[in-house]
């Protein structure tokens, strides 16, 4: 399943404001190595698309998203249109493991309540180095007992290129 992905020249990370919380300064310097790695430039993605958006109440939604050879999810930011939100899993499928033990609560992952996808990030408290092949599976599920908009966006570190023996 496809979902958006948006131009990573058209949102730079200088005017997002990271809401800190339960992580601190050293997850956002961590980032920002990754960041400003010669070979890297910032990359959002976000899930579901538009005509997606609306989840069933507790409904769940699974796609993925492909980051490449060498990505690394430095972030996540969201929004849930009713309060009671959303619980959200990623799953990197080169190891098959889930990135969280257990799905995380969208308070916990999105800075809401206040603020949308575009204005707070909570960072990871390291960045996450997709493994090969670079696919994350993304399991979002509804906590209201209404449809609601939902809207996450992984804020990333994509490769320009991938370097060769010879050079």
């Amino acid at each position: 399943m496809q979902i958006n992905i948006y131009d990573p020249f058209a949102v730079e990370y200088g005017h997002i404001s990271p809401k800190l919380g339960n992580y601190h300064g050293k997850a956002i310097e961590a980032a920002a190595l990754i960041r400003g790695a010669a070979n890297y430039i910032p990359f959002l993605i976000g899930a579901p698309k538009t005509n997606q958006q609306s989840i069933a109440a507790r409904g769940t939604w699974r796609g993925t998203a492909a980051l490449g050879q060498r990505g690394y999810i430095l972030g996540i930011s969201g929004y849930a249109s009713n309060a009671s939100g959303f619980k959200l899993q990623l799953k990197d499928l080169g190891t098959g493991r889930p990135l969280f033990q257990q799905p995380l609560n969208f308070a916990n992952c999105t800075a809401q309540p206040s603020g949308t996808p575009e204005t707070r990030v909570h960072y990871l408290p390291r960045p996450h180095l997709v493994k090969d092949p670079g696919v994350i599976e993304i399991a979002i599920t509804s906590l209201a007992t209404a449809a609601q908009d939902i809207e996450i966006v992984l804020h990333t570190a994509q490769e320009l290129y991938s370097p060769t023996e010879e050079e």
